[in-house]
């Protein structure tokens, strides 16, 4: 996601509305989510709505901004339902967020919904939160970052950015990123500049590849995000609010470790320590079993052995990504498209998907890098080559995104459309008949399609198609 465009509008809109009375008089329900609410400074912008069960403008709520990266309000919103019904927090959650294209609809879908807090909806001006995946989360850094206004971002899958890698980072921060994600460095990076620079901040790693939070990590994020207003004076101090989370926390830690994922683990202690240690002043909460573990495991074989081999296959990971953007660069450049099975060898896809069978962190490692080639391959350079009709590179692109993931349809649908579009008629058949195999079932996508609209008299189209 290009950012060209400040969200410095917003800003201006966010700070006086957030001072008025609430206007809201129609009848929403509570309880459950309202989707489509239109914005009020702008109709053509909406989002999902959820108001807590007993919501009333007699007083002030904590709201969670919500950013998809594909404009799917519920769906996000959903995520955090949970959390939401727990603690007593309004979602609105854009309709119209987008990423890997224009920042504009971006800034539009943030100024139409800033009014909506406090114009609209009673909300504690001291407990604007946000949150976002991949484009998302990078929607809710800038927002936080330029009006200063949010006590806190929870995030998914973003990535490093001079926007938000600033000095002055006014917002607790809860990150969370796949084992596989292929923007896994980049969250860990984004994480330790925010603790860096004072912010609370706290990553949990989920098993899995790129994509949102989980709704029982989301409601995780919400309550430690109610520990730390708490702590900075947000809200008052619940003790049994407290505890309770604190307790769940050395729980779930306390399984990491027993699984044998002794770096979370330790992770997750370090984190518990961070939130509660020293405070509140009178009759502090008693975290000597995060801080006895901490000091265990930092001491132990197995963490040395499992940070000595993560060290190893993430600077590996490291020098691999600069020489896929090398590779990307000769692809874009060179007169004439590169041969398949050279960017195959370039791109090591054959020696990462061995490396798939050993097992432990080297697995893990060689996964994110295959998710990163297949990324690039079946979504960026694949929209950038069909869309300037260079159909022979998308074709090279593609025909390594299918030998990456042979399972997935998409890659083999668009390659038979590069393929039809060079007159390849048998070769486009034979890909959109692997596309149909592997589960694509938009038939009347592929009829309608005027890529394919040259195959409609082949052999084999009426069997593909019927």
């Amino acid at each position: 996601m290009k950012h060209g465009i400040s969200l410095l509008l917003a800003c201006a809109l966010a700070l006086p509305v957030l001072a008025q009375e609430p206007a809201e008089t129609d009848p929403f329900p509570t309880g459950e989510i309202v989707d489509p609410v239109a914005c009020l400074a702008d109709p053509s912008q909406t989002y999902a709505l959820y108001l807590p069960a007993g919501y009333s403008a007699e007083r002030q709520w904590p709201v969670l901004l919500v950013f998809d990266p594909r404009a799917r309000g519920t769906a996000a919103a959903e995520i955090f339902l949970e959390g939401a019904r727990e603690h007593g927090w309004l979602i609105l959650s854009s309709n119209n967020t987008r990423s890997d294209s224009s920042w504009q609809p971006n800034v539009k879908a943030v100024n139409a919904m800033l009014p909506e807090l406090g114009g609209r909806w009673a909300v504690d001006p001291e407990r604007v939160y946000a949150a976002g995946f991949s484009g998302g989360a990078h929607v809710a850094w800038s927002v936080g970052v330029e009006t200063q206004r949010l006590a806190g971002v929870i995030s998914s899958g973003g990535r490093v950015d001079p926007a938000w890698m600033v000095d002055e980072i006014p917002f607790a921060s809860y990150g969370t990123v796949g084992t596989t994600d292929f923007n896994h460095a980049g969250m860990h990076t984004v994480d330790e500049h925010f603790g860096s620079r004072g912010a609370p901040h706290r990553l949990e790693v989920f098993e899995g590849p790129h994509r949102w939070l989980s709704s029982e990590m989301a409601t995780e994020a919400i309550g430690w995000m109610e520990v730390v207003a708490m702590r900075q004076g947000r809200r008052p101090v619940d003790r049994a609010v407290a505890a309770r989370l604190l307790a769940a926390d050395l729980e779930r830690a306390a399984e990491l470790e027993v699984a044998g994922r002794v770096v979370a683990a330790f992770a997750r202690y370090r984190a518990i320590v961070r939130t509660y240690a020293g405070w509140p002043e009178v009759e502090p909460f008693d975290v000597s079993a995060a801080s006895e573990r901490v000091a265990a495991l930092e001491g132990s074989k197995e963490l040395r052995a499992e940070r000595k081999e993560r060290r190893r296959w993430d600077l590996y990971e490291q020098g691999y990504r600069q020489r896929l953007g090398q590779t990307i660069a000769r692809i874009r450049d060179v007169d004439q498209p590169m041969p398949t099975g050279r960017v195959l060898r370039e791109l090591e896809i054959g020696r990462l998907q061995k490396q798939l069978e050993k097992g432990g962190y080297a697995a893990v490692a060689a996964e994110r890098m295959l998710e990163t080639a297949y990324t690039q391959t079946a979504f960026y350079l694949m929209r950038d080559f069909l869309g300037s009709q260079q159909n022979k590179r998308a074709a090279v692109v593609l025909e390594v995104a299918t030998e990456i993931k042979p399972e997935q349809p998409g890659p083999w649908y668009n390659l038979a459309c590069a393929r039809a579009r060079e007159g390849e008629k048998k070769e486009a058949l034979e890909a959109l008949r692997r596309a149909v195999d592997q589960g694509y079932t938009n038939f009347e996508q592929i009829r309608a399609d005027p890529d394919l609209q040259s195959l409609h008299d082949e052999d084999g189209w009426a069997e593909i198609v019927g």
